[in-house]
């Protein structure tokens, strides 16, 4: 004789949820005058509401009863909670409804603002599933956290009643309400990313194809569901909450720096991304590969440098050609003065891209801008070299094979190759630059060599010659820094463009503003004025030899650097703080157009050079017209 009306999800099949077997057991259950207020009526209504907590585990029940006070009179209905477990096969121990009545039951009677649990079934054979009734208490639910429509005054009074609430619970005497054994304490998250991730090994839910590498993105897809909070800083550091503030803020801070520190130290950190080996191996089937070294490509300087600026837009472009500092100034000396035994072990392995390399000069107790200063010695010791010192800014050093190595002997200098796995070669520690390790370009470490035994045949050239070498190195290799530098500075200026067209500030945008429009004119003039200097430079390079184009070459290390450093700095300053972000590569710009000015010695050294030279043409010139 029930009369049943219900609205539920389709999915639930109605018939499974509630039946005479239900109704028969809340009879036998509840008596008249209990707590839950059912009597034993003839004619009953049962109403399913999917209200508040849309989820098939819980439904508002609202009961309808031609109810009899203790003085026989009738009184109207009330509404209840029924919490099932859900129906078909479950991870374990998951909607432990059981464990949720208990410690509501706990709460309720201490006083906690929770409904008042009424009943508990463990019989799976009334409704299909374990299950328990509760008290409806009426209420709002926020699923906008903004509170839309909600007065300030209101929004004031909801935040201070959950904060109360909040405060209320954790004031709770777990041991009082027998509680204890509920909860495992700290490592929450930890224990619930673990416990989801177990449950993807689980045999039938492999079956369901989820979601290729869950398990590993499981952590971090926590994050998503966390939302913005709401900080009050100013009563954070009062006299009763200060001592709190700073110890969580410790304990957040001390996480951060173990996870970056952790992943600083590790091997991962120099490894170059696999998209980058895939761009390789495409780069190297379509015929660009090894294009600086004319000997190989057929190209000419000046060809070259045309490829060597479009190259310069991007970052990590010139890896993907093989065409990245120091292994195209390293592969330049070999092929010009390496043995044959030397081109076998470590030219063709780098022309293939199989190995890396480095160049250490630098030195940390010296001015090293001065070359007669080092102090790095090489000894003669029967068939091998004994090395001694230290170095610095070796550029690539993080994930490199083998060095390049000059060092002095006997007044003059010299070059050897070193294998980084020598004993007596120790990393130091990796440097930064502007605080950035440079990981995408290999990184820069000091090193320390101690007695390090080298074989006498991987010297290059003879003993003596490291000068000779350097200049041969030197001269392509700082005529490719400054076509990359023109094209970094023409990415920096069309990013400053596009800001400037996008922004608007004082009612105008912001290249309508004078000063703006005066910056995009002068570093356009500037960019030209380096192309055509540097494209002189690559003409005189191919035509007269690395000689006689000296003075260009040391005239366009000065002008790319220079011009780079002021066209970035400007679409920084037109970005503003963004500019600074890593949101932008602008930061990482400047880094590199700032390096530039003392990567291959300082501009005042080339500076000086270019003034001797200058001077020397221009008595040249007088002394012929006498």
């Amino acid at each position: 004789d029930w009369r049943i009306s219900a609205v539920l999800p389709r999915r639930i099949n109605k018939s499974s949820v509630i039946n005479d077997d239900y109704g028969n057991y809340l009879i036998r259950t509840t008596k008249t005058g209990s707590c839950c207020g059912f009597c034993n009526a003839s004619r009953r209504s049962v109403a399913f509401s999917d209200r508040g907590e849309q989820r098939s585990t819980c439904w508002t029940l609202r009961v309808f009863l031609p109810l009899l006070d203790m003085d026989g009179n009738r009184s109207d209905g009330h509404s209840y909670v029924l919490r099932k477990k859900p129906p078909g096969r479950l991870l374990p121990g998951a909607h432990k409804v059981d464990r949720e009545y208990t410690v509501q039951k706990a709460l309720f009677s201490a006083g906690f603002p929770v409904p008042q649990p009424l009943l508990y079934c463990s019989d799976a054979e009334i409704i299909g599933t374990e299950f328990y009734v509760m008290e409806h208490a009426e209420g709002r639910i926020f699923r906008d956290m903004r509170l839309p429509g909600v007065s300030a005054a209101e929004r004031t009074a909801l935040y201070v009643c959950a904060a109360e609430t909040l405060a209320k619970l954790h004031s709770i005497d777990l041991a009082t309400l027998g509680l204890v054994g509920y909860g495992k304490g700290a490592g929450y998250c930890k224990r619930q990313a673990r416990g989801q991730t177990n449950c993807l090994h689980i045999s039938w839910i492999k079956k369901l194809d989820l979601v290729e590498h869950a398990a590993v993105l499981l952590p971090d897809l926590f994050l998503l569901y966390r939302h913005n909070g709401t900080y009050i800083f100013c009563s954070a550091f009062n006299e009763h909450a200060s001592k709190y503030t700073i110890q969580s803020n410790c304990c957040l801070f001390q996480e951060v720096f173990d996870y970056y520190t952790k992943h600083e130290h590790s091997p991962q950190r120099w490894v170059t991304p696999p998209i980058i080996e895939d761009l390789k191996v495409k780069a190297r089937a379509a015929g660009l590969w090894n294009l600086f070294l004319p000997a190989v490509s057929g190209l000419s300087q000046l060809d070259y440098a045309h490829i060597a600026e479009e190259t310069g837009c991007c970052v990590f472009a010139p890896d993907v050609f093989n065409c990245q500092a120091p292994d195209t100034g390293n592969m330049e000396v070999l092929h010009m003065f390496g043995s044959e035994e030397q081109k076998r072990v470590w030219l063709e392995p780098l022309l293939r891209g199989d190995i890396k390399s480095c160049f250490c000069m630098t030195e940390p107790d010296v001015a090293s801008s001065d070359a007669t200063n080092m102090e790095c010695s090489l000894e003669k010791d029967g068939d091998h070299y004994i090395i001694t010192g230290r170095k610095w800014w070796s550029s690539g050093k993080c994930v490199c094979v083998c060095m390049v190595f000059p060092c002095f002997r006997h007044g003059q200098h010299s070059m050897i190759l070193v294998p980084m796995d020598m004993p007596g070669v120790k990393r130091i520690r990796p440097l930064t630059v502007f605080g950035q390790d440079d990981a995408v370009h290999g990184g820069h470490l000091e090193i320390a060599f101690e007695n390090v035994r080298v074989p006498a045949s991987n010297i290059i050239l003879g003993e003596g010659r490291g000068f000779e070498i350097a200049q041969g190195r030197l001269g392509p290799g700082r005529l490719h820094h400054c076509m990359r530098a023109v094209g970094l500075a023409e990415t920096a200026l069309q990013l400053l463009c596009q800001r400037a067209a996008k922004r608007q500030a004082f009612g105008k945008k912001l290249y309508q503003h004078e000063v703006v429009a005066h910056w995009i004119a002068e570093c356009r003039i500037s960019i030209e004025q380096t192309r055509l200097l540097t494209l002189s430079a690559a003409h005189a390079l191919d035509t007269q030899g690395n000689k006689v184009a000296r003075k260009q070459i040391a005239m366009i290390k000065v002008a790319a650097g220079r011009m780079a450093c002021k066209v970035v700095d400007c679409s920084i300053q037109v970005h503003g703080g963004a500019g600074l972000s890593s949101d932008f590569p602008l930061a990482h710009m400047y880094s590199y157009a700032r390096s530039l000015r003392l990567a291959d010695g300082p501009d005042e050294v080339h500076l000086s050079s270019i003034a001797g030279m200058e001077l020397r043409d221009q008595l040249k010139r007088a002394r012929a017209r006498l």
